[in-house]
């Protein structure tokens, strides 16, 4: 929603935004509107009061984080031991206490990480109106700073996710929605630690593996209607089109992805992803025909001239 954007937003945004460190005086953070609890990878932003459901939807989220990190083989990121670089942990002015609350820095895959903020709204409509995007729904995962994606979001959200791993809910979000956005988490964290620019990896990519991570959790209706809608596409596109949609690529991405998955395995998928950030091209060519044939389609494109 590396959205990377979350369920129908704007894939480009969903990808961009980081945690969270307000280290600004205090005298300004007392007047911002927001209640901090703790999860398992990190803190959890409540705007206005902390609810009487926080423990469970940290629960929740925390579920989904593994969940999503063991559908690829690998075990949810653990709060780093002491001593550790200081510089990854988050420093966050808790106005409820007016006191600093410390967030140590994950471990994860042999190297120290930052955790995750997640700014918990009470529904779409409030993160909506927060961050200055009607466009916005479900949810997003952003390892960038928020005013830098949403020029028009509140004083207070800006500062808080300034620079760090963030990710935006509604509380109310579903399982499946929380394993995409982890997901998105898991796949900039396994770009990163290999030096891979997650973002030149095309979205329909980026997207159709948070896709095929949530599947998990899915009904057995969900899956065929996503079928059906990856196999409508394909009967009439090509992969390389100059558009395939915001939301075309959530059902393309995830057909493309499975088809890759089952063929190769989850290790060599994974290991093909620094050529789909520098070649997607090339990429494009040698799996299409399979994807295709896998789809019970002609292997060839039908709209060769339609081609970047």
């Amino acid at each position: 929603m590396l959205s990377w954007l979350a369920m129908g937003s704007m894939s480009v945004v969903a990808f961009i935004c980081g945690a969270i460190a307000v280290l600004g005086l205090p005298t300004v953070a007392q007047d911002v509107p927001y209640a901090l609890s703790a999860w398992s990878c990190g803190v959890i932003v409540w705007p206005n009061e902390l609810p009487d459901y926080a423990d469970n939807f940290a629960q929740q989220l925390s579920e989904a984080a593994e969940a999503a990190f063991g559908f690829w083989g690998y075990p949810l990121p653990a709060t780093a031991e002491e001593p550790h670089d200081e510089a990854s942990a988050i420093r966050i002015y808790n106005p409820t206490t007016e006191t600093e609350m410390v967030i140590s820095p994950l471990t994860w895959n042999d190297r120290v990480i930052q955790p995750v903020v997640v700014f918990a709204f009470p529904d779409e409509a409030a993160m909506r109106s927060a961050l200055g995007e009607t466009r916005l729904f479900g949810a997003m995962w952003c390892p960038l700073p928020i005013g830098q994606a949403f020029p028009h979001t509140d004083p207070w959200i800006a500062e808080a996710g300034n620079d760090r791993r963030n990710l935006l809910c509604p509380s109310w979000a579903s399982d499946s929605a929380l394993i995409h956005e982890c997901a998105h988490w898991f796949t900039y964290e396994w770009c990163s630690a290999r030096r891979i620019d997650p973002y030149r990896i095309p979205d329909y990519i980026v997207e159709g593996i948070a896709e095929a991570t949530s599947s998990v959790v899915e009904d057995h209706n969900t899956a065929v209607y996503d079928h059906l809608r990856a196999l409508a596409w394909a009967k009439d596109n090509c992969l390389p089109v100059a558009d395939m949609g915001s939301v075309m690529m959530y059902a393309v991405g995830e057909s493309l992805v499975n088809y890759l998955v089952d063929t190769v395995g989850i290790d060599s998928f994974l290991s093909t992803l620094s050529r789909w950030a520098m070649e997607p091209w090339n990429m494009i060519d040698l799996v299409e025909t399979g994807w295709r044939i896998s789809l019970v389609l002609a292997g060839d494109c039908p709209f060769d001239t339609v081609r970047n």
